[in-house]
């Protein structure tokens, strides 16, 4: 499968296909989440990043943080129902990191 025939894939939308070409074009290695479609359907939180080897080839590095999303959001909601909107507002500022 192509480049193109995958990102089509996993990105129906022709603005994230875009958008997704593009950070594969700048391979800078820097993490960016992308909702992506799995083969059987399912959409997902994913973070991608890609990476120049030596050789001038490049790898896509993907990882689901749809778990993640979910608990983090889950938290900021009891957060708020608590009425403690500064934690609310504290676990959306935190950066993005995948391990």
């Amino acid at each position: 499968m192509s480049t193109e025939e995958l990102v089509a894939a996993a990105h129906p939308d022709p603005e994230l296909q875009a958008i997704a070409h593009d950070a594969i074009r700048k391979n800078g290695g820097q993490w960016r989440e992308f909702p992506t479609r799995t083969r059987d359907g399912r959409d997902l939180d994913t973070m991608w990043a890609n990476v120049t080897l030596p050789d001038g080839s490049s790898v896509g590095i993907g990882k689901d943080v749809t778990e993640r999303k979910q608990r983090r959001g889950t938290a900021v909601w009891r957060a708020r129902a608590n009425g403690h909107d500064e934690a609310a507002h504290d676990a959306h500022s935190f950066p993005v990191a995948c391990p």
